[in-house]
């Protein structure tokens, strides 16, 4: 490959592990998601790894990552016994399944963490004088709301 162009691809490369990094993603994941999108053939692992001067195992955790975001998928090439990979270049697709992913993993945290705080509301209103009772009502309704709204969020996510 010409310098020059080498350069505008690892220039490119170095933009994107910027912007994943800035997104909160790992930066390593970014460059190599880069690397395989600007790649008219598939891509080794070894080869990214050359390319981007990372270990293996970095490589090989990320590429993971990448395929569970649905990123990069695996890819056979005829003749070779090496895992090659070519980039899901719908980029909204990947930003749409990432979203989700991460609300869903966050509305089932916020909903077990109400459960429990239910639990506690039910355990201590055995014990409670009436004015505190009316305001642990207060407290479940609220509880109530967010489940509420917590399951509307999830029904929008199946139909995006």
């Amino acid at each position: 490959m010409n310098s020059e162009i080498e350069k505008i691809r690892d220039y490119f490369i170095e933009i994107a592990g910027s912007m994943a990094g800035n997104l909160g993603l790992n930066s390593i994941a970014g460059q190599m998601y880069a690397l395989l999108y600007i790649s008219s053939e598939p891509v080794s692992l070894d080869e990214i790894t050359d390319i981007l001067k990372v270990s293996k195992g970095n490589v090989s955790v990320n590429i993971r990552v990448l395929e569970r975001w649905g990123a990069v998928k695996k890819v056979w090439v005829k003749g070779s016994r090496r895992n090659f990979y070519k980039a899901n270049e719908d980029i909204l697709e990947i930003i749409k399944n990432r979203i989700k992913e991460g609300i869903t993993k966050r509305t089932k945290e916020i909903d077990s963490e109400l459960s429990r705080a239910e639990e506690m509301l039910q355990s201590a209103g055995k014990q409670l004088n009436k004015e505190d009772k009316k305001i642990t009502d207060v407290y479940k309704q609220k509880i109530a709301d967010i489940k509420k709204l917590s399951a509307k969020v999830e029904g929008l996510l199946r139909i995006i």
